[in-house]
């Protein structure tokens, strides 16, 4: 997959809380999830792997990091 294509798909996953208040998004709003590093890295993950299916049957999303701080990330990987 080009990467610039990957990019804007993260983009639009990301997109959704510029500027914004994370507690305030419906994914955790609406479910009383904290927004938290790794629920955060749940949900990129969830939407990412939802716009690849429309696209491809076999690009595959492995896992998402979301790093906090140079010291400090969250890791999502569907269990198999």
């Amino acid at each position: 997959m080009d990467f610039h294509d990957l990019e804007d798909l993260l983009e639009e996953i990301t997109g959704e809380f510029d500027h914004t208040l994370i507690n305030d998004h419906p994914s955790f709003n609406e479910e009383g999830l904290n927004p938290t590093a790794e629920n955060l890295s749940w949900y990129i993950y969830h939407q990412l792997e939802k716009k690849l299916e429309k696209i491809s049957d076999i690009i595959k999303v492995k896992d998402v990091t979301l790093w906090e701080s140079q010291d400090a990330c969250a890791t999502y990987k569907r269990e198999e």
